[in-house]
């Protein structure tokens, strides 16, 4: 029998525990959806990472089991890179993590001998003459990684400048990337966080983009809904 391990976290409220209840039965019931019937629950009943003592156990104990099944990829991290970072960790091991929002992450290898229509997208946060700077060094890094590692053609390049006191807020370029990615077949960027930092957001945009992405900093991210 195939076992999984859940993960979920929530306030530690006294009035309203049916809520943490429900979606712990949620859980449990998508966990037998997918063909888990023996299932260990990990809940942690704050929402400070540092009081994820849980999430801690269930790393030392991941080997034991045949999937983690969780809410979404921000229940393994709020942040984007370390969240792809643990479900690399956790794949590594041949253990695919499963969400019920988010699809399910587990490790394939990076298509870089298919012919692919490729585009690139970047995001500085700084003056218009720094990311001018920046963006001449990060055309050549995704050309030169293009031409020497693989075998795709990179179709057009994104640019977007973002206010340091804004933060991540108006992605004109990455909209416009969006509009048009029918064109293409796979998303290069310098890092996941570019995208968005903040794992919430970076998978409702992911899902919007519908494709591969590919980070020179953290590797392969796989597209599917499964």
């Amino acid at each position: 029998m195939k076992k999984a391990a859940i993960y979920h976290f929530t306030n530690k409220s006294e009035k309203r525990p049916s809520v943490y209840q429900k979606q712990l039965e949620e859980l449990t019931s998508f966990a037998y959806k997918k063909g888990y019937k023996d299932v260990d629950i990990y809940c942690d009943m704050s929402l400070k990472k540092s009081e994820h003592h849980e999430l801690d156990r269930l790393f030392s104990n991941v080997a034991d089991y045949d999937a983690v099944i969780t809410k979404d990829f921000y229940h393994i991290s709020k942040n984007t890179s370390k969240c792809f970072s643990d479900l690399t960790e956790i794949a590594s091991k041949g253990i695919p993590t499963i969400t019920m929002k988010d699809g399910t992450f587990f490790t394939s290898p990076a298509p870089l001998k298919k012919k692919l229509k490729v585009a690139t997208y970047s995001c500085f946060f700084g003056t218009q003459k720094e990311m001018d700077e920046v963006m001449s060094i990060r055309s050549g890094v995704f050309s030169l990684f293009c031409d020497k590692k693989t075998r795709w053609i990179i179709e057009d390049m994104y640019f977007d400048r973002c206010n340091r006191q804004s933060g991540l807020g108006i992605q004109v370029e990455l909209d416009k990337f969006i509009e048009n990615k029918k064109r293409y077949d796979l998303l290069l960027v310098h890092n996941f966080n570019d995208i968005r930092w903040r794992t919430t957001e970076f998978a409702k945009i992911r899902n919007k983009i519908g494709m591969d992405i590919y980070s020179l900093q953290e590797g392969f991210w796989e597209y599917n809904t499964n």
